[in-house]
């Protein structure tokens, strides 16, 4: 037996079939604590559920919300099976994940739905997804974790990043870390530049969210790792005598008007050679790390520099710190990696993106994606995109918007890691897909713009939270190497007609 169309609700990643003396969604949201027929995902995915997974749970809505109504199929678990059995016989078989093990399909529940697409799929040919050999990175990394020790003992940073990279470069460009002992702790810091692309400081945080992982065979062992390095952790040790012929004069005025550009003092002023200056630049960096830390100097200085020979207003040092963290005050403290404020003019669809053309307000943490525009399909793709993705949310203004949209959609994609077991297996990868972004479209909607780093993970994710998506209509677009999609949201992601001609991928390639 098969009942279709079952009303249900769903609620912070679990399903409830309707109360049966409830007739709409509103009233279950005037509850606080009641007992609910509770659909696992044991043996079974969203929308299609199994008779044999349903249990007695008491429920706390603690944010209505959070609630929302959908329809599912219910059935007995022999018939599940024999229906996922045959999607398994048609469509499992080029997998390297797959074997042939007659009528057992155990594992294959958590893998693909009934409507037979799975976001685990391999084949021989796939890359490995950065996502993965990130993971993998870490993992040999914990092997190491007694040659990273004598190095901190000896303060040879130089051996460290090469031990770090011989790994890390096998797949990526190499990144800058810094060690030390804190609190007792072996810790790695991750190592920045005024000037670096907000795409490496992204990727870079990115990486070291999953070796900090609780899970982490680092952490594990003990070990701290850091996205940034803290005040007290970094002593400088810049070979320019810093504190003798260069002084801050003074800030200045820069494009994002909450961070200062800086006008430097030099006795030989801009007669300094390029490769002077930036020397220099980088020890006045360097040195305010020391006072105090990485995130303040990221999130407040813009990265101009003026030189000059003449002496006026000179600050020192500590007083240079006094501002920036001032600054971080008025901001009730810092994130990190730092946002940057931003939107787009008159004119702004004959390059934007779809729905973008119409921001007028928004902030991210990495502008290499955010302002990615239709001229940048022209040539080469981006170099970040032979790592990662960009995709963007798009919500549309609708009838729920009394339900706070935006503040519903982040809640539920800051926090995948509360989906329950086995639908979620805690062998998953540990980078996760992160927000970098927010923007506002006037009267039409708002933006989530997002970093991934593994496109199977990122559809799984957006998948176990199909209820919120369809709701609000939310359309997806995915950027990568091939080009540009947009995407229904739901149980499946459907391309749309709302992709233009010609950056569809059957129109795009590499060699423009």
């Amino acid at each position: 037996m098969t009942e279709t169309g079952v009303r249900a609700f769903f609620y912070d990643y679990k399903y409830y079939l309707f109360p049966e003396e409830m007739d709409t969604l509103a009233q279950i949201k005037q509850l606080r604590r009641f007992t609910a027929r509770r659909l696992l995902e044991e043996r079974c995915m969203a929308p299609d559920f199994i008779y044999e997974s349903i249990i007695d749970e008491e429920v706390e809505i603690e944010e209505p919300n959070r609630l929302f109504e959908v329809y599912v199929t219910l059935r007995s678990g022999e018939e599940y099976d024999r229906v996922l059995l045959n999607h398994i016989n048609r469509s499992c078989q080029g997998c390297v994940r797959y074997s042939d093990d007659g009528d057992d399909i155990t594992g294959h529940h958590r893998e693909m739905s009934l409507n037979g697409v799975c976001y685990e799929r391999e084949s021989e040919s796939d890359p490995w997804e950065f996502a993965v050999c990130v993971d993998y990175f870490w993992w040999r990394i914990g092997e190491k974790r007694n040659e990273l020790a004598a190095c901190i003992d000896a303060g040879d940073q130089k051996k460290l990043n090469r031990i770090l990279n011989r790994e890390f470069t096998k797949f990526c460009f190499p990144l800058e870390y810094y060690g030390s002992v804190v609190d007792g702790k072996y810790t790695l810091h991750l190592k920045h530049t005024l000037f670096e692309p907000n795409v490496m400081t992204m990727i870079g945080c990115g990486v070291v969210a999953c070796g900090a992982d609780e899970y982490g065979t680092l952490t594990q062992a003990g070990w701290n790792i850091v996205s940034y390095r803290e005040a007290g952790s970094f002593s400088y040790s810049g070979k320019t005598k810093i504190q003798d012929d260069t002084r801050i004069v003074g800030f200045l005025p820069s494009p994002n008007p909450n961070a200062y550009n800086l006008s430097v003092y030099h006795a030989r002023g801009n007669a300094l050679s390029e490769k002077r200056k930036e020397e220099i630049v980088q020890d006045i960096y360097d040195y305010l790390v020391s006072l105090c830390g990485e995130q303040y100097i990221l999130a407040f200085l813009y990265g101009g520099v003026e030189f000059t020979d003449q002496k006026r207003n000179i600050l020192s040092m500590k007083e240079v710190v006094r501002v920036l963290k001032e600054k971080a005050a008025e901001f009730e403290g810092i994130s990190f990696p730092p946002y940057h404020g931003y939107g787009l003019g008159e004119g702004a669809e004959q390059f934007a993106l779809p729905y973008r053309a119409d921001i007028r307000e928004g902030q991210t943490r990495c502008t290499e994606m955010s302002f990615f525009e239709r001229s940048d399909f022209e040539g080469e793709p981006p170099l970040w995109s032979s790592l990662v993705s960009y995709a963007y949310l798009f919500v549309p203004r609708g009838p729920l918007d009394e339900g706070k949209p935006a503040e519903t959609l982040i809640w539920y994609l800051s926090n995948l890691d509360s989906v329950p077991a086995p639908i979620r297996d805690e062998d998953e990868t540990l980078v996760s897909n992160g927000t970098i972004g927010f923007a506002e479209c006037e009267e039409d909607g708002f933006i989530i713009d997002m970093i991934v780093f593994g496109e199977k993970s990122f559809f799984r994710s957006l998948k176990r939270l199909a209820p919120v998506l369809r709701a609000f209509e939310v359309k997806l677009v995915l950027v990568n190497r091939d080009g540009l999609m947009v995407y229904e949201c739901g149980y499946d992601f459907n391309p749309t007609e709302d992709t233009p001609l010609f950056f569809r991928k059957e129109n795009l390639t590499n060699d423009k």
